[in-house]
């Protein structure tokens, strides 16, 4: 079984990012690792890096970050800058734990029907300024029926 079209495309935007960063990097990281990139890629997917603009922007998908991600932390850093992206990789993997296991816990799911179910009725609520100028409306038009049928 082949590597699939999205993931072929990854490895090509992983190749273009190494080498836009140059030799010093790729020197860094095993031959069998740099082959595997290079094996893998589509070779008729044309990518571009900027330096000048953030990873963020340059439109890579999130299977090429990942892999750069691992790169510059297994190849790239040094023990305490490992350090401190482990930890950040670690509290934003428990913040994502915590945002999905709030957002499928069976509790808060009918707490979010029940609350959606109280937002409605709030909206049909007619304010107190609202509901006197109904009853002084309604009362004019009592008024001007009344002086019609007169």
């Amino acid at each position: 079984m082949g590597t699939s079209l999205a993931k072929k495309r990854a490895f090509s935007e992983v190749d273009a990012f190494l080498a836009s960063l140059g030799k010093s990097y790729t020197n860094r990281l095993p031959k069998d690792i740099l082959d595997a990139i290079k094996s893998e890629k589509d070779e008729s997917y044309k990518v571009k890096i900027d330096p000048d603009i953030s990873i963020e922007s340059q439109g890579l998908s999130r299977e090429a970050i990942s892999m750069i991600l691992w790169l510059n932390l297994e190849f790239f850093c040094n023990d305490e800058q490992k350090e401190l992206l482990e930890k950040i990789y670690d509290n934003n993997q428990k913040i994502f734990d915590k945002e999905q296991k709030e957002k499928y816990n069976t509790e808060n799911i009918f707490k979010k029907e029940e609350n959606k179910n109280k937002s409605l009725t709030l909206k049909e609520k007619k304010s107190l300024f609202r509901k006197i100028l109904d009853y002084i409306n309604k009362l004019f038009k009592n008024k001007l029926l009344n002086l019609r049928d007169e």
